[in-house]
């Protein structure tokens, strides 16, 4: 005799029973996760300073001569054992003091990301690596070694990205009145905090950021996780891991002031949910600028969205005197 499925659904009863059974035992694993994680991780902010230390060595990697401009890759180490790779390119032909724009971006590109500047004459750019020593492309079981080591390169952002500028301060090309700092997508969430201790930045651009970061953890989870209870304990733990309770922009963005923020948003942006761009556009100090662009959000591989941003950044910073 054929089973018969009851109420139109195609899923046994017994299937949907077990399914609801794993789907509860997971939610509570997730959630006991949570509760164990958060008393484990204490404010990173106290220990800044010290994980910073003093620059005590720059180990050149790599020179490069590409057009009218030299790319210096070099290798930072303090004397707390943090060590950053930093991209410098700067014209060659340059005979005075240069504005200065560094470069927080995506963990892939990193330091990199100075080959990609080619329209910024007249101006020395950086670009940081995040200090993460581990797989950027970790896949499957690696997943389990992989997240203990991005919260670590999170907490360690705000001392390496100050190591960086003294490094850039001892550079006779370097404007110190004139220095730009400029996170782009995850550098976004980022840069607020050490422009919040470093007044060396003189302006600070946040480009296809967000605040809220429980709501763009849940928001890039739903492709994959699709039982919404579920969905939030993982975005919840994600939060705890990266310590992002800690780090959000909107509690450090305000601390700027009253050096500028700009903060650059896409209409069509599918990784940053509206509802957390409106809340890094609260959070932001009087008198910043908000910028609104055409297309979606900034990645590898999207080139003209790159460069359109580029554009935007350095002509702003060529009008400022």
């Amino acid at each position: 005799m054929r089973h018969r499925q009851q109420n139109g659904s195609s899923w046994p009863r017994w299937l949907k029973l077990i399914a609801t059974l794993v789907l509860t035992l997971v939610v509570v694993i997730v959630g006991a996760l949570v509760y164990l994680v958060a008393p484990a991780l204490p404010d990173p902010v106290p220990g800044f300073a010290a994980r910073k230390g003093e620059l005590v060595s720059a180990q050149e990697l790599r020179r490069t001569v590409e057009g009218e401009d030299l790319i210096v890759e070099t290798r930072l180490q303090s004397s707390s054992g943090l060590m950053v790779d930093i991209g410098v390119r700067t014209p060659r032909a340059a005979t005075s003091k240069l504005p200065l724009v560094v470069l927080l971006g995506g963990l892939r590109t990193g330091h990199r990301a100075v080959y990609l500047t080619k329209d910024a004459h007249g101006i020395a750019i950086a670009a940081l690596s995040y200090p993460f020593p581990g797989n950027p492309r970790a896949t499957g079981l690696e997943y389990v070694t992989w997240l203990p080591k991005v919260q670590t390169a999170l907490i360690d952002v705000t001392p390496a990205v100050m190591l960086a500028m003294d490094y850039l301060a001892q550079q006779p090309h370097v404007d110190l009145a004139r220095v730009d700092l400029v996170g782009g997508s995850l550098g976004a969430f980022m840069v607020s905090v050490p422009a919040s201790f470093d007044t060396r930045f003189k302006r600070v651009w946040l480009v296809h950021g967000a605040g809220d970061p429980h709501g763009v953890f849940a928001h890039l989870l739903r492709p994959y996780i699709t039982f919404t209870p579920l969905r939030d304990l993982t975005a919840q733990l994600l939060v705890l891991i990266t310590a992002s309770h800690h780090l959000r922009p909107e509690k450090w963005v305000g601390r700027i002031a009253p050096r500028p923020v700009i903060a650059v948003n896409a209409r069509d942006d599918e990784s940053m949910p509206p509802a957390s761009v409106a809340a890094l556009h609260q959070a932001l100090p009087p008198g910043s600028e908000v910028i609104w662009t055409e297309g979606p959000h900034v990645r590898p591989g999207r080139n003209a969205v790159l460069e359109g941003l580029i554009a935007l950044v350095t002509e702003r910073v060529r009008e400022t005197k």
